[in-house]
């Protein structure tokens, strides 16, 4: 993919709507048992299309099951959503049609721009695979298929190290676990469905304000009584406004009039600042950081720094994946079997702390499948600030169109386009939150790539509402 592709894309037009949006407009509905569906949801046909995102429209059928349209294998029936969470309950009939129902793809391909929730299990399906041995414990064969055997695990676990032979094909396929069911009841788990989640612009926001929300084209607004809104609803008294600016005009004269006390008292004393003024001052600086590393609103998990440095055999040379902004970057495996690129700082100095501050503050606030997910970091007490993210495995587009795997020729025009359409909805994601998040630096070698070559989004700059943006 070439750069101006996706320049192309992100400069486009968004539509505007033929139809101004009304409050009022998006009321529930139900279909069937699923009742009060609402944004980011909508169903079609009983509410206009701008009350929820564009993806996620719902056809509620004659059967009264409301289903959700897949990029990739027909329809989704949603069994229940769960807005307190952000995630949805969904069933999929396509694979238990014929005598002998099998999944022949990863259901991760059909779901975006869902994710898979870490609530699930995982079913591995290998083909072809003559030379399993008959482990009842671990395998299943499936009777009605030759050579396919079937393996139910964890949702942290992984193909490799189960493939029991390079020449098998296999397709994974999350499920909603059921106590005492093992991998022979691979058809009731196939029944029982997937937990998936979604990452859209927050309406708490819009709804506090009194407004409903939705979508224009691809953009999110606020639905309010005079017209829409980017993200809430505006208020105007101008009486409220009269009282405070008296109110900032009273408090201004007696923060100016003690200001000016504090100063005069200062050159009174005429004393030298203590020795120990600049320690005390880094002292300080330190402690704000560990007070806001573990405030509720970064919701980031604390490593130790010799958890990390194990996870990189002592940040070896070996384990090295390149630069990553200030610091460079390892490639780790935690005691928990995750495998995690970890980012170790050049040096540990104030501006670099405050650096570290800003990249914590932004990452932990963000949730989209096309983003970076940052893990944790260390604290200030450890001997180095470090940042734990996930591991993309699959390379750079730059690395796919003219690096170190390009001779692959692995990506379709196809592909490349849809690489640019969900980096094009990273950066509008990042647009959209508040504070607004600028990227500053979306280049190929800052686009990675996952093994079904979906994107990841890596290396944001600085939010545009702080003092580091000019970072």
């Amino acid at each position: 993919m070439k750069l101006f592709l996706l320049i192309a894309i992100l400069s486009s037009p968004i539509p505007s709507l033929s139809v101004s949006p009304r409050i009022g407009d998006c009321q529930p509905a139900s279909c069937g048992n699923v009742t009060r569906i609402s944004y980011p949801f909508w169903v079609g046909g009983r509410q206009p299309s701008y009350c929820g995102h564009p993806a996620f429209e719902l056809v509620c059928g004659g059967d009264g099951v409301p289903a959700l349209k897949s990029s990739y294998d027909g329809y989704y029936f949603v069994r229940s959503i769960f807005y307190h969470n952000s995630s949805v309950w969904l069933g999929n009939s396509n694979w238990l049609h014929g005598k002998c129902p099998l999944p022949l793809f990863n259901l991760t391909f059909g779901l975006s721009p869902l994710a898979i929730s870490a609530v699930n299990a995982k079913l591995f399906f290998f083909y072809a695979c003559s030379g399993i041995s008959p482990a009842a414990n671990y395998y299943y064969r499936v009777p009605c298929a030759n050579d396919t055997s079937v393996y139910l695990g964890g949702f942290d676990a992984g193909l490799e190290g189960l493939n029991p032979s390079r020449e098998c094909e296999a397709a994974v396929v999350p499920v909603v676990g059921i106590e005492g069911v093992n991998a022979s009841g691979y058809e009731k788990l196939l029944r029982n469905g997937v937990i998936a989640e979604w990452t859209v612009a927050d309406c708490s926001q819009c709804e506090a304000s009194n407004g409903q929300c939705g979508y224009d084209g691809s953009a999110f607004m606020c639905i309010c009584p005079d017209r829409p809104h980017l993200r809430s609803c505006k208020k105007s008294n101008l009486g409220k406004k009269i009282g405070i600016g008296i109110g900032a005009g009273a408090g201004g004269i007696l923060v100016i009039s003690f200001v000016c006390l504090l100063v005069y008292k200062q050159k009174k004393r005429k004393q030298t600042p203590s020795s120990s003024h600049q320690l005390i001052q880094t002292n300080s600086s330190r402690q704000i950081l560990d007070l806001e590393l573990n405030t509720a609103q970064y919701r980031t998990h604390i490593f130790s720094y010799e958890e990390l440095e194990e996870a990189t055999d002592g940040f070896n040379a070996s384990k090295e994946l390149g630069d990553g902004g200030f610091g460079r970057v390892y490639k780790g495996k935690l005691r928990d079997g995750r495998t995690v690129a970890v980012k170790r700082l050049y040096e540990n100095s104030y501006k670099r702390v405050e650096q570290f501050m800003n990249e914590v503050d932004i990452l932990s606030r963000l949730r989209h499948q096309s983003l970076v997910t940052l893990y944790g970091c260390t604290s200030h007490n450890s001997r180095e600030l470090l940042l734990v993210y996930e591991y993309v495995s699959n390379g750079t587009v730059a690395d796919h169109l003219h690096g170190s795997r390009a001779g692959e020729r692995a990506l379709t025009w196809s592909l490349r386009l849809n690489i640019a359409i969900e980096a094009a909805d990273a950066l509008a994601y990042l647009h959209a939150v508040e504070p607004q998040i600028i990227h500053r630096d979306v280049k190929t070698t800052n686009i990675l790539l996952d093994n079904s070559f979906h994107v990841k989004v890596d290396r944001w700059m600085s939010k545009s509402t702080t003092p580091n943006n000019s970072a």
